[in-house]
């Protein structure tokens, strides 16, 4: 058991454990001994002068060099290097749980993954097969649950079944596009099905979500299935000392930090956890006012008094008549009905989805057999709760059991219980301990022949591991390292390297080389900077050279250092590249380019103003002109609360989870959005605004009393699907915009959308009313009678159904000027100060303009633009019209970010470069970037309005002299 408790007291001496490469080999016996520094190039080594990637041609072509590309992928592939060192050693996990996830059949798994899978120490380096079908397929779940979430996080952002269901048609596609892309960069493959498929399949109610693996590249999931690996090993290894209080280090009695497995901690864990689990067995009904409660008891009793001797019958009748719509006419429900049971336990809690008031209300008010004889407000809903019986999970007990009085197959089924989940909950935070003790005992069975990293791997797991000699590396030209006698060479680290990072080194090299143009215009980087640099350059290598670097003895070699400090192994190129080029290449990326449209007196040179970028953002900003509104609404939903949670449920949901009373809901929905349009606009009530009669009707729906409208009906005849009417009046925080319309979810803001396109516009509608968008057809119109509405025409979200009023639509400000109008008193040149004049007596930038009419009434002129960018990207205030201003603002603050966005600019840098590798992999990574670029400025919509920017149909090119 000595590599078992080792590790703990490497636990324990974690902060002594780190001790620097230059401490270890003076205080080493050998550090005599000549240390390895020599690269294994393998089949590469006569590659290195050539070139493998290259941009334009003669004079003017860019090259990078084979030698400066392989240095790369090994300065930025250890993490791939360590991930394969830890498939290697976690390749039996690996494997059972690759096996166990594709298997149809538990029983039929193989004897080794059998006993891979079994937790329990049964002998000293020998497991038990695993034979537990229940327990299996527990295993299985788990993993398949694990990946599964792991991959919804990676591409939908979220692990949660709720959070996809909510998700339209088109996010997806957006979410899995984005995902797709990127991991294209990286060399990954996905099959057309990826794309294809709506949605991964989801259980709501179980919170599972399943994802086809066969559309997604294998190394993928094997990435994932390593990383769980790596906890099941650990979790095997932690469970072999969690139940000893101290162990022996070098005949050293230590104490044990895992010490999990003892009666104190299993009584504890019992009374805090498990001992009040069980299925509550209670009726709960609440209604939406006290009106509702005690109507609904008259007419299930007779009275509004339960009967203390018939408590059971008096709860099911109540229950029955207020969720009638739940039952048909004659149906019989006891006790057992599945609504009045909730299951809480360690996996799920059935009560979690009600209001915390009335779980405490069920779990400690209440006792077996305890109810409300009357209804009681909690959270604004008045309640009827009947605690009738509960079974705690106890195997088969009936009743709760204190720890102590467990029988000994009880106590024996919850410490095994206790057992897993603690080690499965501290697995994660054990893993490095559990890897270091692996490596250790590999002993001479693992060598890296890499010194860059070996280095990086010694520095990490100096305590496991031993630099290896110059003579160890000799016949290892080609090998990368080797363990258990089976050899990972260089062959097979490039081909890795070369698909995950390839496209993102050779794109990154080639914008430095490109930068390098800049180096000495002092725009982008001054001598000063230069200067500097070198200076921080020589202070970090003679600390190098004098061996005072804590990391890197200086027994590494120069270029093994320089390497993996700046990513180049000379100082030449450091200086070149890692400070000069890359401080360039970020300032030519962000640099606000308006400067060359600027004549030498500092008059505009109109002719490349008209048909230049800021052309481009005139014409693309004004073409957002139609997409400007502004709306004024108020509006009432109708929403049902079916689970009881306090929240308005989603209709879909319901309707998907209830398919045979569906048509009867919808319909229902619809009879009461009439009856409310017609008691809203019935003449009796003109003397009073739309959304005063919406708030009445509220209270009279409340109270159940009788339409005005149609005295012949009374509210509470709508309320079969018991119904919950909101009004809000949206109009009191002020006009919506398309900018403000997106805090809506988005069936709400797309509804807003469609009436924006279909109102008249400028249009001042008296004292409000209805306006129908039917969703199905694109039309919209002012109701003019309840016939009009419909499922199609009512606009339906996550929360219910609105019925919307509109008081105004308007569009914004005209762009039209007159002559008393001209802030700027008609000044005779079109003239910027575009940079600080130490001459200039104000010495800040000013703005003149000729011009600030407009032709036409909806459209920006070029005069107007130039100086709102100029002022904007210079950060001073804008001496526009305000109006100006604020509708300048709109139209095209987006343009001009995006325009100068790193995103864009890379891309058409990217595009410009036109970078041609000799590799076929990375010429499609680099197809696969340009095309990521492209969806980030856009993104990720196919139905954006700058789509143009990315098509060609624009030119968005830098001037020459920029």
């Amino acid at each position: 058991m000595k590599k078992f408790t080792k590790k703990l007291f490497l636990a324990a001496l974690s902060s002594a454990m780190l001790l620097s490469l230059a401490s270890c080999n003076k205080d080493d016996s050998s550090q005599n001994v000549e240390r390895n520094t020599n690269i294994p190039y393998g089949p590469y080594a006569e590659l290195l002068d050539s070139t493998i990637a290259t941009s334009g041609s003669g004079d003017n072509q860019l090259t990078i060099s084979f030698n400066t590309y392989y240095n790369s992928l090994r300065k930025n592939g250890y993490d791939l290097i360590l991930s394969t060192i830890e498939k290697e050693i976690y390749s039996a996990e690996f494997n059972a749980i690759n096996e166990l996830i594709n298997c149809t059949d538990v029983s039929t798994l193989s004897s080794e993954t059998k006993k891979t899978l079994n937790y329990k120490d049964n002998a000293e380096d020998e497991y038990k097969e695993l034979n537990d079908i229940e327990k299996l397929n527990e295993y299985k779940l788990e993993f398949l649950d694990s990946i599964n979430n792991s991959l919804s996080t990676a591409i939908f952002s979220s692990s949660d079944a709720e959070n996809l269901d909510t998700l339209t048609d088109d996010e997806r596609t957006d979410f899995k596009k984005q995902y797709m892309i990127s991991k294209t960069v990286e060399g990954y493959t996905f099959t057309n099905d990826f794309m294809n498929q709506n949605n991964p399949s989801y259980n709501v109610e179980e919170g599972t979500i399943r994802i086809d693996f066969s559309t997604i590249d294998t190394d993928i999931i094997n990435e994932l299935i390593l990383t769980y690996a790596k906890d099941l090993y650990a979790r095997k290894q932690l469970y072999i000392i969690a139940d000893q209080e101290y162990i022996t280090v070098d005949d050293v009695q230590e104490e044990n930090d895992y010490y999990f497995f003892n009666d104190e901690e299993y009584e504890d864990t019992y009374t805090n956890t498990y001992q009040t689990f069980g299925n509550y067995n209670a009726i709960i009904i609440q209604f939406n006012n006290y009106k509702e409660a005690v109507d609904t008891m008259q007419k299930a009793l007779g009275s509004t008094n339960i009967d203390s001797s018939n408590v059971l019958n008096d709860y099911l009748a109540i229950y029955k008549e207020y969720y009638k719509y739940k039952f048909e006419t004659n149906e019989t429900i006891t006790a057992d009905y599945d609504d009045f049971n909730y299951i809480v336990n360690e996996d799920e809690d059935e009560l979690y989805e009600l209001p915390t008031s009335i779980q405490t209300l069920v779990l400690d008010t209440l006792e077996d057999g305890d109810y409300l004889i009357e209804p009681r407000n909690i959270d604004n809903k008045y309640v009827l709760a009947y605690r009738i019986q509960t079974t705690y999970d106890v195997n088969s007990s009936t009743e709760k059991t204190l720890y102590s009085d467990l029988t000994e197959d009880q106590k024996e089924y919850y410490i095994e219980l206790m057992k897993n989940n603690v080690i499965k909950g501290n697995a994660r935070s054990y893993s490095t301990i559990a890897f270091k003790d692996a490596i250790s005992e590999l002993g001479d069975n693992f060598k890296i022949y890499d010194p860059l990293f070996e280095y990086r791997f010694e520095y990490t797991y100096s305590n496991e591991y031993e630099l290896i000699s110059k003579k160890d590396f000799n016949g290892n030209e080609n090998n990368i390292y080797s363990i258990n006698g089976k050899n990972f060479t260089v062959d097979q680290f490039y081909e890795l390297a070369n698909k995950r990072l390839g496209t993102n080194i050779i794109l990154t090299q080639m914008q430095y080389e490109f930068a390098t143009q800049f180096i000495e215009n002092e725009d982008y980087i001054t001598s000063e900077t230069i200067e500097d640099n070198e200076e921080n350059f020589n202070t970090v290598f003679n600390k190098f050279k004098n061996d005072e670097n804590s990391t890197y003895p200086v027994e590494v070699g120069e270029k093994l250092f320089l390497l993996n400090s700046f990513g180049y192994d000379n100082k030449e190129d450091i200086l070149k590249y890692y400070y000069s080029a890359k401080t360039a290449l970020s300032v030519y990326l962000s640099k606000n380019v308006f400067t060359e449209w600027v004549n030498e007196d500092q008059s505009v040179d109109l002719e490349a103003l008209s048909n230049g970028i800021l052309g481009n953002i005139l014409k693309t900003g004004n073409e957002k002109y139609d997409s400007l509104f502004e709306l004024n609404v108020d509006h009432i939903l109708i929403n049902i609360d079916a689970d009881g949670d306090g929240s308005p449920d989603d209709p879909d949901e319901f309707i998907k989870n209830n398919p045979t009373i569906a048509e009867d809901f919808e319909n229902e929905v619809v009879a009461l959005a009439k009856a409310i349009y017609e008691e809203a606009t019935f003449e009796a009530y003109n003397q009073n605004t739309l959304f005063e009669n919406l708030s009445y009707i509220v209270k009279a729906y409340n109270r159940g009393e009788t339409l005005k409208s149609n005295p012949s009906k009374t509210w509470d005849e709508y309320k079969k699907y018991n119904f919950l009417l909101t009004a809000e009046q949206l109009a009191s925080s002020g006009n919506i915009t398309e900018e403000s319309v997106s805090n809506f979810v988005t069936p709400f803001a797309d509804y807003l959308k469609g009436i924006n396109k279909t109102a008249e516009a400028n249009t001042k509608y008296e004292d409000g009313k209805f306006f129908l968008y039917n969703t199905a057809t694109e039309e919209g119109a002012l109701a003019t009678s309840s016939s009009e509405i419909s499922t199609d025409t009512l606009c339906k979200t996550v929360y219910g159904y609105h019925l919307i009023v509109l008081n105004e639509n308007k569009e914004p400000e005209t762009l039209e000027f007159t002559a008393s109008d001209d802030p700027l008193n008609n000044s005779v040149d079109i003239k910027i100060l575009i940079e600080e004049d130490e001459d200039d007596e104000a010495n800040n930038i000013i703005a003149i303009i000729d011009n600030v009419y407009n032709e036409e009434k909806y459209e920006a002129n070029i005069n107007q633009l130039f100086v709102y960018y100029v002022q904007l990207k210079k950060g001073i205030d804008s001496s526009l019209d305000e109006d100006i201003e604020t509708l300048m603002s709109s139209l095209f603050d987006d343009v001009i970010n995006t325009y100068c966005s790193s995103n864009f600019q890379t891309l058409l840098l990217l595009n410009n470069l036109n970078v041609t590798s000799t590799d076929e992999n990375i010429n499609q990574g680099i197809s696969a970037k340009i095309e990521y670029y492209k969806n980030m400025v856009t993104q990720f919509d196919d139905k954006t309005e700058y789509n143009s920017w990315v098509d060609g149909s624009l030119n968005w090119t830098r001037p020459d002299n920029v």
